[in-house]
């Protein structure tokens, strides 16, 4: 599975799903005015990717105050009450300690690809495994948004 489309033409590649992004923060950092805000994102090695520049986007001057290259690092801090994160839906909309925080710029959605060798693919335990990350993926992260995910915390 990746992230980003692999351009080599000797792989299988097909789109299963897409991952959408949110800001999340505790619920005491919610009641906060989005001015006093504070963040919580990629170390330096990791600015290239659409989330991180997102997170910039909403800066306006407010600090980052804890980078991790690590997400589930980022989380951790977020349910210390450090700062808001920018996470995955499937991952934030599922943490009870953690709420969506109201953006005016819409986050960010990266595809998922499934990519395989053609020779793997004949093998009926890997086409197997493909089906089964195709449908799981699928499931937890449609290639459509529903109405009511748009826009909305």
């Amino acid at each position: 599975m990746r992230l980003t489309r692999p351009d080599d033409p000797d792989l299988l590649i097909r789109r299963i799903g897409a991952m959408r992004f949110g800001l999340y923060a505790t619920p005491n950092e919610a009641t906060k005015p989005p001015a006093d805000w504070t963040f919580i994102g990629y170390d330096s090695a990791l600015e290239h990717v659409p989330q991180q520049a997102w997170l910039r986007s909403l800066l306006a001057g407010r600090p980052i105050v804890f980078q991790a290259s690590d997400l589930f690092g980022q989380q951790e801090a977020a349910r210390a009450g450090l700062g808001a994160v920018v996470l995955p839906r499937f991952l934030g909309d599922g943490d009870s300690a953690l709420v969506r925080l109201p953006v005016e710029e819409m986050p960010p959605s990266r595809d998922i690809w499934l990519v395989t060798y053609p020779d793997l693919k004949r093998s009926p335990v890997i086409r197997a495994a493909l089906a089964f990350l195709a449908r799981v993926i699928g499931q937890g992260c449609p290639m459509t948004a529903r109405a009511d995910e748009i826009g909305a915390p």
